[in-house]
């Protein structure tokens, strides 16, 4: 089954992935801050590297983290320990932002805020039992969230694909 999946993902890839609307902005916006960066996907390196430079977003993380960095992927928190300490980051002074339950918990147990993006494949009421630190409704508010407006330079953020 994985197999048939892999082969599937890779003939269908480039013509499926997309970018959700105003998430370049908000990456835009957050490398202007001099935020760090992290990726923190369930998608093996080949394939997280080619959606991202399809996309035109390769260049907004200082860090990719993917299934095949770990030993152990999410819902564990080594991914996000490992982003972490790649990007030379306290888990207070950073968020995990994500589109799923298992997103969630791989933050939650790693020690850093946790936040809920709503224009993901699963809504509100399927991620409310991991009870995440923050909702966002739209990427405009992670730059919120972050409070660029304010400084926030040097901060660590990451995000989940």
């Amino acid at each position: 089954m994985v197999a048939t999946y892999r082969d599937y993902n890779l003939a269908h890839h480039d013509r499926m992935v997309t970018v959700y609307p105003g998430v370049g902005d908000m990456l835009a916006r957050l490398r202007e801050a001099s935020l760090n960066l992290a990726l923190v996907t369930s998608k093996n390196r080949q394939g997280a590297l080619r959606g991202l430079h399809l996309t035109g977003l390769a260049d907004y993380f200082e860090v990719l983290v993917c299934v095949d960095d770990v030993q152990y992927p999410k819902p564990h928190p080594e991914p996000v320990e490992r982003a972490l300490a790649l990007l030379g980051a306290d888990p207070r002074d950073a968020v995990f932002i994500g589109d799923s339950i298992h997103d969630m918990h791989a933050g939650r147990a790693a020690g850093v805020a946790t936040a809920a993006a709503l224009w993901g494949p699963f809504g509100r009421e399927h991620l409310e039992p991991t009870a995440p630190d923050h909702w966002l409704t739209t990427p405009h508010e992670v730059v919120e969230l972050v409070g660029i407006a304010g400084g926030g330079e040097g901060s660590a953020g990451l995000a989940s694909a």
